[in-house]
């Protein structure tokens, strides 16, 4: 709301804008009965009511550069939104009664536009509401319509939407009935399916079994004959078994006949690495006497040079006398015979090496010898034990055998009383055949009247 105030030279106060009033208008039951605030001069002596209202009227523009005021309240449906005002600005004014009443008529006649206004403005909004409830009110219409139609094509899915008003009830009343409707579709299609599906297995279970049936009976023939040569298979079985304990028999005796053999060889074994032994040591000592030939192999080669050194001092000897000549002949003969000896003592050093090489080479191969023997008693013993656990396998065996001969006349016995039995069973597989043949032919009329169920139920969609 807006006042304006027009001094004497006409120029216009500012403006006053509603908020500014806001505060004016809190004293309000002053003006419920359309009294009009008449101030004859502002700057004079005013009453305690009217400096109280010029103090709160003042704080705004609305009493700005006037000397005298009139105003007057404006009301709407015994609100009071505003104040028309009426101002002498050039100098006080003693207002008179017919301006303070034509001010309040104006007041009124303001009240009663804005009154029209107001009315005017909540009737075009509530016609706008009534028409967009209107809309609204279709459209939930439209879309139950169309939900009943979905449902009424067997869409039992559809659901519509819930609102506070009528429509929001009826469509929820809709969304009950036809969740009721799907829960019973859906369990009756379940069970027939359910049903179906059952009896479909069954039907394929007893043909099945029938067929089984047959080809038993048939298979159990067929058994009897295995059976009865079985039973001959059997009694061969015994017969041999007895003859492989005979075997196992003989086989303990060749077996304690090796073992025999074996301890005897292990003596032999014994003797010859006793003799080896010795022979070994023997050889030893031909080595001891080897190094006594070469001591005095040493020897000679020490008597060989002293006998280079007298033979040196004879010449040197037989040069000093100038005429000897004998001296020197036998001097040289000497000389000749030391270099003999020192031939035939390097022959000997070199026989008593030779002799020493092939005496270590015989060392050698004596103990490799006498190694292969202490290998071959160590084999030996392992023959003997293994040939121990023959013998005790073969024990084991016979033990086994003798067990197997008694099963054997045991299952000879219950295989002819098994043959009994199947005979039984396929007397019992020919009447089972009969009765699965009515079963099949029941459950074949109960499909149909599942298949006819489900038919019936297929035409609603509950998924």
């Amino acid at each position: 709301m807006v006042g304006l105030s027009v001094t004497l030279d006409g120029s216009v106060t500012p403006e006053t804008q509603k908020e500014e009033l806001d505060f004016a208008l809190e004293d309000v039951d002053h003006y419920q009965s359309r009294q009009v605030l008449a101030i004859d001069n502002l700057e004079g002596e005013l009453t305690h009511y009217q400096q109280s209202q010029v103090e709160r009227l003042g704080q705004t523009s609305l009493l700005r550069g006037a000397k005298a005021s009139l105003v007057a309240p404006i009301l709407v449906a015994g609100n009071l939104i505003g104040f028309l005002a009426a101002h002498q600005c050039s100098q006080p004014r003693a207002w008179q009664e017919t301006e303070i009443n034509l001010l309040t008529q104006v007041a009124i006649q303001f009240s009663f536009a804005l009154k029209q206004a107001n009315l005017l403005e909540k009737t075009e909004r509530i016609s706008q509401e009534q028409r967009q409830e209107k809309e609204a009110l279709q459209k939930q219409l439209l879309v139950l319509l169309e939900n009943l139609q979905g449902a009424a094509q067997g869409d039992l899915t559809v659901r519509s939407d819930v609102t506070l008003d009528e429509i929001g009830k009826v469509a929820d009343g809709f969304n009950t009935i036809i969740e009721s409707l799907q829960t019973i579709v859906t369990q009756v299609n379940n069970s027939a399916v359910e049903v179906n599906t059952l009896l479909e297995n069954k039907e394929v279970v007893v043909g099945q079994l029938a067929e089984d049936a047959l080809k038993q009976a048939s298979e159990t023939t067929r058994t009897l004959h295995s059976v009865e040569q079985i039973t001959d298979s059997i009694q061969a079985v015994a017969e041999h078994a007895d003859q492989a304990a005979r075997v196992v028999d003989g086989v303990t005796t060749t077996v304690e006949a090796s073992s025999t053999a074996i301890n005897l060889t292990q003596e032999s074994i014994l003797e010859l690495r006793d003799t080896i032994g010795e022979t070994t040591s023997r050889v030893k000592q031909l080595g001891k006497f080897s190094e006594k030939i070469a001591k005095v192999v040493a020897l000679s080669n020490m008597l060989k040079v002293q006998t280079n050194v007298l033979t040196i001092n004879t010449e040197i000897e037989a040069a000093r006398s100038g005429g000897i000549q004998g001296f020197v002949v036998i001097a040289k003969e000497v000389n000749q015979l030391t270099n003999q000896l020192i031939k035939a003592t390097q022959e000997i050093h070199k026989i008593v090496d030779d002799i020493e090489l092939e005496t270590s080479q015989l060392v050698k191969v004596m103990e490799q010898s006498t190694a292969v023997v202490e290998k071959g008693t160590s084999r030996v013993e392992e023959a003997k034990q293994n040939m121990k656990q023959l013998r005790s396998a073969s024990c084991q065996i016979e033990q086994l055998v003798t067990a197997i001969s008694q099963g054997s006349l045991s299952q000879t016995e219950t295989t002819q009383s098994v043959a009994m039995l199947i005979k039984e069973m396929a007397q019992f597989s020919e009447r089972t055949v009969d009765s699965s043949r009515q079963i099949s032919s029941s459950l074949t009329s109960t499909v149909a009247v599942a298949q006819e169920l489900q038919e019936s139920v297929s035409g609603f969609k509950d998924f």
